[in-house]
């Protein structure tokens, strides 16, 4: 993989990262939506727990009420039905008392028609109840009457029988629709006077009274009260013409609660009248006659009272309702507002804001609360402004390093061009051999051009002698400048560690902040604990303690998104860290070959030196090469195969040298990829704004990612980003270090290769040293012979 994958690979990943979290924000804005008040809750649990006991009590008070209301009701109409009942029946005492008192003074049997008659009329006419009168013998016709019933004998009539026996009977109700006469008969026995029996005395009494004592009877203003004989007539009623002398029978036409009324199974009750409404119902027994006295009364008008009380009860709790939620809002706001303050920061800081922080105003675990995260939100800005310094300490050194690379790459390119040179030159060296050969052959024409040879041959020597050492120089140079480049990648190294410390110090922060998280998780588990223990009055603040541990829990997520982000800056850096080691290690192998090439530039100036002292002597034995052609002959050869060898020497140690400038070249692209890396996190922390950090821009709100970034540096290609090669290639291989591990060894190896060529050089040159010492050995040689 190239360093421009490598690098295009790193911006996509980070834009990746930057497009998942623009997702999830959008998410996260588009759930927050549904997340309801918790002043809103807490308004309505409270007004709930007030509304409740407030419509219980009133509806207890509804009920007592009206309980109590029914039942002094049932109490009083039942007073009054006994208090009509007992002057009934000593209304009814009277009369039978009368009655008997009239049967007991007079002697019928010794009086005559007449008289009798009369005593009646008078009777009648004193007492206005007595309708008629009857006098009937012992055998049971009708002697005397003066009423209209007149009948003749009446001896099987159950009532004459009672009261021919010796006791007074008193019939049912009687009467006649038509003639509206309604009445029942008293019927008493007589005694003659030694005490036998004299017949029976009947008297016919009408209701009047009944009627009169029963119609004046009010209980409200739907309350009446009537009177039923035992056979469930109505004898007395407020509307007689339609009750008394209608004879309308309650057993016949009345409804089932009145019926069981009538006969005495029930004195008091609830139920429907004749007319369908819900009336209260009371009744009281007449003496031994069987009759009853009953009391009615609508439902409504008795519970009319209470309802008023109802109605006033509900209008007071609507108002007590209404105060109590104007107390509960203002309530709500007081504890929601730092809690909603809160979140609007947490959200800033969420977004990227550090200078965010919140006014303490409160000594509770509130107040706690809103301190922990200031020194959160203070603590994160200081370690992001350490994070920026120590980036843009980075950013400096890495340019240095960039110069101090280029720098050596165009002193390698120097000497390579000098190496160059050397090769040309032992090329034309070789070439001037070749001419001394031909003019050695031809020694004995051209002496002079051999001298003239042996000069030029001399001055090639020197010249090369003159570009050895500007190489020796070049390579002294390119020495220090690797020590320089060593130096910076060093200081690179440290600084990239001392970030990796920083972001650990920022990891620590995240796991505060999640310790915090719980521990506030665990203050509204117990606020929601003792609100369980206060009851009723505590499920609003178990409401408040539940939105708490939500915000907690909301602060925790926070967090975790925070040590995530900052465990991908640790991985970065970790491999900044590994790049900057692998650096060093090149730089030292770099400064290695560099030494072992400095020794071979050395050897091969001291051999150039050698070889033009050699030609001067040659040079001054000129004049004997003539004498010994052959032998000149023969080390010319020698020579000719030793700038052979030098050629070749040259021609290797230029490959190293290339070499050396590839691995620069390997160098200075290791060296941009971590600027690269650098850059990312630059950009990574532009998200989060601090005070008074130098390099870094307060006015930007957040960080927008777009394809222009892709072009920032000229060694990285313009490419869209496929999200498909982004899932492909993870942003943990954006620096692929198993490949860089691969393209090391193939480095060493290219080193290992260089120092055996170089030792081979040097070889070589130590054979050459060899023969030119054997050359001016024979030299020293010929000239004692010619000496």
């Amino acid at each position: 993989m190239s360093n421009n994958n490598k690098c295009r690979k790193i911006i996509q990943g980070g834009l990746y990262m930057e497009y998942n979290k623009k997702k999830d924000n959008e998410g996260y804005s588009q759930q927050k939506g549904k997340y309801k008040s918790i002043k809103r809750k807490l308004v309505m649990v409270t007004l709930i727990m007030v509304l409740i006991p407030i419509l219980t009590i009133t509806a207890l008070n509804y009920y007592i009420d009206s309980s109590n209301i029914v039942e002094n009701a049932e109490v009083n109409n039942n007073l009054i039905a006994e208090s009509i009942a007992q002057q009934l029946e000593i209304y009814m005492n009277s009369l039978f008392e009368m009655i008997e008192m009239v049967a007991g003074a007079h002697d019928f049997t010794e009086m005559s028609n007449h008289e009798i008659n009369l005593l009646f009329n008078s009777y009648s006419f004193k007492y206005k109840d007595f309708k008629a009168f009857q006098y009937i013998d012992t055998k049971g016709n009708v002697v005397v009457s003066n009423g209209k019933n007149r009948t003749a004998n009446v001896s099987d009539q159950q009532w004459f029988k009672t009261a021919l026996g010796g006791e007074l009977y008193v019939t049912p109700s009687i009467g006649d629709k038509q003639a509206s006469d309604v009445g029942l008969i008293i019927a008493v026995p007589l005694r003659k006077g030694d005490g036998n029996r004299g017949g029976v005395m009947t008297v016919l009494l009408g209701f009047d009274q009944v009627i009169n004592l029963v119609k004046d009877v009010s209980i409200g203003e739907t309350g009446y009260a009537y009177v039923v004989d035992n056979e469930g007539y109505i004898i007395g009623h407020r509307v007689a013409s339609e009750y008394v002398y209608g004879r309308f029978n309650v057993y016949e036409e009345g409804t089932e609660d009145i019926k069981r009324i009538a006969a005495g199974e029930l004195d008091l009750t609830q139920g429907i009248n004749s007319e369908g409404k819900d009336i209260l119902i009371a009744s009281s027994s007449v003496g031994d006659l069987n009759w009853r006295v009953i009391v009615e009364q609508d439902k409504d008008e008795i519970l009319e009272v209470t309802q008023d009380t109802f109605i006033r009860n509900i209008l007071i709790a609507l108002v007590f309702i209404i105060i109590t939620s104007i107390m509960i809002y203002t309530f709500a706001n007081y504890f929601i507002k730092p809690i909603r303050n809160l979140v609007v920061s947490a959200n800033k800081i969420k977004d990227g804001d550090l200078r965010e922080r919140i006014n303490v105003d409160s000594d509770n675990e509130i107040g706690q609360l809103q301190m922990a995260f200031n020194e959160m939100s203070t603590s994160i800005s200081h370690i992001i402004k350490q994070i920026i310094g120590t980036t843009n300490e980075v950013s400096g050194s890495i340019d240095d390093l960039m110069n101090n690379a280029n720098m050596t790459s165009r002193a390698a390119s120097e000497i390579s061009k000098t190496i160059e040179h050397v090769a040309l030159g032992t090329s034309e060296q070789m070439a001037s051999v070749d001419k001394s050969t031909g003019a050695v052959e031809k020694m004995v024409d051209g002496v002079k051009k051999v001298n003239e040879n042996a000069a030029t041959v001399v001055t090639s020597a020197e010249k090369a002698s003159l570009m050895a050492y500007n190489g020796v120089e070049s390579i002294d140079e390119i020495k220090n400048t690797m020590a320089q480049i060593t130096a910076v990648a060093q200081n690179t190294f440290n600084l990239v560690s001392e970030l990796d410390k920083h972001i650990k110090e920022i990891d620590r922060a995240g796991q505060l902040i999640t310790q915090i998280s719980d521990q506030t998780n665990l203050l509204a588990l117990n606020a929601a604990i003792e609100a369980a223990r206060a009851g009723e009055h505590g499920k609003g603040f178990t409401v408040v303690a539940e939105e708490v541990r939500k915000l907690a829990e909301q602060s925790r997520n926070a967090s975790k998104e925070i040590i995530n982000l900052i465990g991908k800056i640790q991985n970065e850096t970790g491999m900044a860290v590994d790049a900057m080691e692998k650096g060093i290690e090149s730089v030292e192998v770099g400064n290695k070959v560099i030494n072992k090439t400095t020794s071979s530039f050395n050897n091969i100036l001291e051999e150039t030196k050698s070889v033009t002292a050699l030609m001067k002597g040659l040079s001054s034995v000129i004049q004997q090469v003539s004498q010994e052609v052959s032998e000149v002959e023969g080390a010319i050869a020698d020579v000719a195969g030793v700038s052979q060898s030098t050629a070749a020497g040259a021609e290797e140690v230029l490959a190293s040298v290339q070499e050396q400038d590839a691995s620069i070249q390997h160098m200075t692209n290791s060296t941009i990829a971590l600027g690269e890396m650098i850059k990312n996190l630059e950009k990574l922390t532009t998200k989060f704004l601090i005070d008074n950090c130098n390099g870094f821009d307060e006015g930007s709100q957040k960080y927008e990612t777009d394809n222009s970034l892709l072009s920032e540096e000229e060694v990285i290609d313009e490419a869209p980003i496929d999200k498909a090669s982004i899932d492909e290639a993870p942003l943990n291989e954006a620096v692929d270090v198993p490949e860089e591990a691969v393209e090391d060894t193939a480095m060493e190896e290219d080193i290992e290769k260089n120092k055996e060529e170089t030792e081979g050089l040097q070889a070589d040159n130590g054979l050459v040293s060899e023969e030119i010492e054997n050359d001016e050995e024979s030299n020293q040689d010929n000239e004692k012979q010619s000496s």
